[in-house]
């Protein structure tokens, strides 16, 4: 049993990485920089490229993706630059609503589930 334990948690973690990395970089090739969404349509190059510089987005792609995934491991998901707030603090707005509408539905599935099985 802990063999299979321990075969079912490296894959999970493959699987994670994998789906990580995949996402990560179909994201950077299509939307590379948000630069343009948070100084505008007009904003100069130099601009962009500045403020590409100080946020990181011009690292190459593995620096990004390592420090993506740092950030991750500590609990920093990143900041919304067109919320202008932390991913985090808009998870946790969402969280009562998300809680509720799971509470609701194990509840409704166990009302149901529970009758026809028996």
């Amino acid at each position: 049993m802990t063999v299979y334990l321990i075969r079912r948690i490296g894959t999970s973690i493959v699987v994670v990485l994998g789906v990580t990395i995949f996402v990560f970089f179909l994201l950077h090739v299509i939307y590379p920089s948000p630069a343009i969404d948070v100084l505008g349509a007009h904003a100069s190059p130099a601009a962009l490229a500045a403020w590409n510089k100080e946020h990181g987005f011009d690292d190459p792609w593995i620096v990004q993706y390592l420090r993506y995934m740092n950030g991750l491991l500590h609990g920093d998901l990143g900041y919304s630059y067109t919320a202008n707030r932390s991913v985090a603090a808009l998870f946790a707005g969402r969280l009562a609503c998300t809680v509720y509408l799971c509470a609701m539905s194990l509840l409704l599935a166990v009302v149901i589930a529970g009758p026809l099985g028996i």
